[in-house]
């Protein structure tokens, strides 16, 4: 796709780890500008006006992931694409795009009457022109990601999401409603268009010349995504049908602070981690390696996250979001754990994809709505959010020990032991820093000052109870060691001694 002259590349494990702190340091900085737009925007808007955007938004996102034929993946895992591939999995996008936009404006009233919300009508089928302008978005971007230059992409979505939060805090002002946040949408959507085509030189073309190629991966992962799509609206489509725009607005502002756990570690690794699987996927050992340390790495990161909010959530809700938002607390502290298993669980889909068999992640995605759909047919009746919040940790909960050992076995490389420690290490020392930040909690000074010292006392246990497990334990293969790698020579020798 490039005729410049072939560069020095570093090798495929230093090119994932590095992109996968791209990839998260992008969606950390990335929440921490939007949590600093939804503590202004909180604070105007109503809980309704979010349970209004909360409806549009869940319905669009089960569309887009249904419609998702997943030709860019396809076109990443090619081992030598070519301009055909790049130009039919843009013209793809495009037509899905179009497809999704239609299918929302014609839909939209059923979904007004279906979450006896009027509102939600007018406010799907203006979302509807959201998927039409992201299709045109360049496929280039698709090129920069499996080339792993993820500092590029890093300044790319920086670019647009920055510029998009201001025209959010602006629309808050004038509007005071829920449209500040459809112009907030809109607006990130047509910049991200816009820089696409900034950042990358690629120009594409109309073509389905290499949609056959293509089609035997992107129509399983369809079937994967319908599943998965189901899965993740069973919750929120019956909190909208049962209960009132305030309450839908309470279940979605906790869905979505503590779906950061998951959004924020998860899916940035995901977006290093495919390409470079990708491209070791013969090499079974080091294939195991690698999926070892990546479990190691995201159990190390999610859990304390997860536990964390959930020990910090009460001074967390009052100083970010304001009093109003105070009764979210309890549901936020459920979101926070359940979003800790889904971000866990998550870990083999990109492992597996890799090997070819998303058929397996179809298969579990079915499974996961399955057992949603009969545990909320149970749970409806209480009319309670904290039970449905319950039911949406479920899944992943019951299928957890399987899925994570599956890769090993597909590739049989049987390390089951190493998975397991790699998950009860970091969620011991989790608990442990838990019952400690609440123990030590202060009632006496201000949320702020509180919040301040409990994440202060949160993060130095965790680090340290982390590095001393992991040198009484031979200082194996991770995260800490990747880390303590790239200190200072003299840091280096204190931390890690030879």
């Amino acid at each position: 796709m490039s005729d410049e002259a072939p560069r020095h590349v570093a090798p495929i494990g230093q090119k994932v780890f590095a992109g996968s702190i791209w990839m998260i340091t992008l969606r950390f900085t990335t929440r921490l500008i939007g949590l600093v737009s939804t503590a202004i925007v909180a604070r105007i808007l109503a809980q309704e006006d979010y349970g209004v955007m909360t409806m549009a938004v869940a319905v669009l996102g089960f569309i887009l992931l249904i419609t998702d034929s997943g030709v860019e993946q396809a076109v990443i895992r090619h081992q030598a694409p070519e301009r055909k591939h790049y130009d039919t999995a843009w013209t793809a996008n495009i037509i899905s795009g179009l497809i999704v936009g239609v299918v929302l404006f014609i839909v939209a009233p059923y979904l007004a009457d279906f979450y006896r919300e009027p509102r939600v009508e007018i406010v799907v089928q203006v979302i509807a022109i959201s998927p039409i302008i992201g299709g045109l978005t360049n496929i280039g971007i698709a090129e920069m990601k499996r080339e792993m230059r993820f500092d590029t992409f890093f300044r790319f979505s920086m670019s647009f999401r920055f510029i998009s939060v201001f025209a959010t805090i602006a629309a808050a002002i004038i509007f005071r409603n829920y449209w500040a946040l459809v112009i907030g949408e809109l607006t990130s959507q047509s910049l991200r268009v816009l820089f696409s085509y900034t950042f990358h030189p690629y120009r594409p073309r109309f073509s389905l010349q290499a949609f056959k190629e293509l089609w035997s991966f992107s129509a399983l992962n369809i079937v994967k995504n319908i599943g998965a799509g189901l899965t993740g609206l069973a919750d929120k489509f019956t909190v909208g049908r049962i209960f009132d725009s305030a309450s839908v607005g309470i279940y979605g502002m906790s869905n979505s602070l503590a779906a950061m756990i998951n959004h924020e570690v998860v899916a940035p690794l995901f977006q290093s981690l495919y390409p470079g699987y990708s491209k070791i996927m013969h090499d079974r050992k080091r294939l195991a390696r690698a999926y070892i340390k990546v479990v190691g790495t995201i159990c190390t990161i999610s859990i304390p996250v997860g536990l964390g909010f959930t020990a910090v959530s009460e001074n967390f809700v009052t100083v970010v979001l304001g009093s109003k938002w105070e009764n979210i607390v309890s549901v936020l502290q459920i979101m926070s754990v359940v979003h800790m298993i889904i971000a866990i669980s998550n870990t083999p889909g990109a492992i597996i994809i890799s090997l070819g068999r998303i058929d397996l992640v179809a298969i579990a995605a079915w499974m996961r709505f399955a057992i949603i759909a009969v545990t909320l047919y149970f749970v409806i009746p209480l009319g309670d959010l904290h039970a449905i919040a319950y039911a949406r940790g479920l899944p992943p909960l019951l299928l957890l020990i399987l899925w994570i050992n599956l890769p090993l076995f597909l590739i049989r490389e049987h390390h089951y032991g190493q998975i397991m420690i790699k998950i009860i290490r970091p969620l011991l020392i989790g608990l442990a820093m838990f019952f400690l930040v609440r123990f030590l909690h202060l009632d006496t000074v201000t949320p702020i000052i509180s919040l301040i010292l409990d994440a202060s006392v949160g993060i130095l246990f965790y680090t340290a109870a982390t590095y001393g497990v992991w040198r009484l334990s031979g200082r194996p293969d991770g995260l800490e060691e990747e880390l303590i790698s790239r200190l200072p020579a003299k840091l280096r020798v204190i931390l890690a001694p030879r």
